[in-house]
């Protein structure tokens, strides 16, 4: 009965670490909630500043964790966009975590960090900044089709594609990718972000419409 119960406790332990929350799983939460479903600017606030608390703690203890560099820079977008003063430092900081993430795990999140990468090259201010932080829809247009490649059956990747080609005045190129993201949604109910997707969709074909 002692030798049986040693068994058991001793495989409990060696399989426990099997079955633990990845140690970036409550920045993923927090990161989620703020982006998603914050009461309010003071929540989404307080929400991201301990996301970057417990991704700062993560990389302390973890230097090689993809995750917390990759939700650290989601954080930081999220902080910036409360808080504005600064932003350049913090844009800058992004892209380090988003390119360190990409070098240890180019596939975490559907290749979220190069689309990540790609959304933030697509959205800077086209003129404001200096140049490292500004619109740059070649980068911006690479990054995506890298995670295109890694994960071609994500629907943010063709829906972030084609805002960049709106943006670059491409109108053949934006409807195609407009449309494989359509396709692709159906598949994809249960993700977080649909009902995003859904609205985002609607408001891309517009801009696609009115291009010439």
């Amino acid at each position: 009965m002692r030798r049986f119960l040693f068994l058991s406790l001793f495989l409990f332990f060696i399989a426990a670490p099997l079955f633990a929350n990845p140690s970036w799983e409550p920045i993923k939460e927090k990161v989620l909630k703020a982006d998603i479903h914050p009461r309010d600017r003071k929540e989404k606030l307080s929400l991201v500043k301990e996301a970057i608390q417990l991704a700062d703690q993560c990389l302390t203890e973890n230097p090689s964790e993809a995750p917390c560099y990759y939700y650290r820079a989601q954080a930081t977008g999220l902080y910036y966009e409360v808080t504005i003063f600064g932003y350049q430092k913090g844009i800058r900081s992004m892209i380090q975590d988003w390119q360190k993430s990409a070098e240890l795990d180019p596939q975490f999140d559907h290749a979220g960090p190069y689309r990540m990468l790609g959304e933030l090259y697509t959205d800077l201010p086209k003129y404001f900044g200096t140049k490292d932080v500004r619109q740059d829809l070649d980068k911006a247009l690479m990054y995506l089709k890298k995670a295109v490649e890694l994960d071609p059956n994500y629907p943010t990747q063709q829906i972030d594609m084609a805002e960049a080609f709106i943006k670059n005045k491409n109108k053949n190129e934006a409807a195609l990718a407009l449309k494989k993201a359509e396709e692709l949604l159906p598949q994809w109910t249960q993700d977080p972000y649909y009902p995003g997707w859904q609205t985002t969709t609607k408001i891309l074909e517009r801009k696609i419409n009115k291009l010439k």
